[in-house]
Order: C-alpha cells, then sequence, then structure tokens
C-alpha cells in the first residue's frame, strides 16, 4: 500500500506515544502506549514502511 498520508500518521503516532511514555508516570498509562506502540510496529510491518528507531 503506497499511501503517504498513512506512513505519515504513523511516523506522527510514533513519535507521540515515545514522548509520552517517556514521561508516564502510572504503570497502567504504560501498558497502554506500549500496545500502542505495537501495534503500529504492527502496521508498518503489514504496509512495509521503513521500522522507525527511536
Amino acid at each position: 500500500m503506497d499511501n503517504p498520508r498513512a506512513e505519515f500518521l504513523h511516523r506522527c503516532n510514533v513519535e507521540n506515544y515515545t514522548r509520552q511514555l517517556r514521561y508516564s508516570r502510572t504503570v497502567t498509562h504504560r501498558v497502554m502506549l506500549m500496545a500502542l506502540l505495537a501495534e503500529e510496529t504492527a502496521s508498518a510491518k503489514a504496509n512495509g514502511w521503513s521500522p522507525l528507531i527511536t
């Protein structure tokens, strides 16, 4: 799938979730963010996008 908008949103999401994870204070919030990052990773693999190293 060659959708630049979807890839851009993916990159923004990963950046946002990573930033939030860095400053998260509760375990519940960290678990939720890790799950969201896992979903984004799966989406990137499914779409053939290069992995983000943060």
